[in-house]
C-alpha cells in the first residue's frame, strides 16, 4: 500500500503524491524546485510517519508480528 494511502485509511489526511518532473530520471520532485513547498511536503510526511508508527505498531501487535519488524 502507498504512503499516500496508508496516511488517508489511518489519519485521514490526504498526503500529495510527489510528480515525476520529465527529464528527471525517475527522481522525484514534490515542489518542483519551490524550497517552500518541498520543506512543507517533507514536513507534512514526517508528521504522518510519526503519526502512523504507534497505529501500525499496535496493528502488529494485535495479529502478533511485532518480532518480524525488530
Amino acid at each position: 500500500m502507498s504512503f499516500p494511502k496508508l496516511a488517508w485509511e489511518y489519519l485521514h489526511e490526504q498526503i500529495p503524491s510527489p510528480t515525476i518532473l520529465p527529464g528527471a530520471k525517475g527522481i522525484l520532485i514534490a515542489g518542483a524546485g519551490d524550497a517552500g513547498k518541498d520543506a512543507a511536503y517533507g514536513c507534512q510526511r514526517a508528521d504522518a510517519v510519526l503519526a502512523l508508527f504507534p497505529l501500525l505498531a499496535r496493528s502488529l501487535n494485535d495479529i502478533n508480528a511485532a518480532e518480524l519488524f525488530p
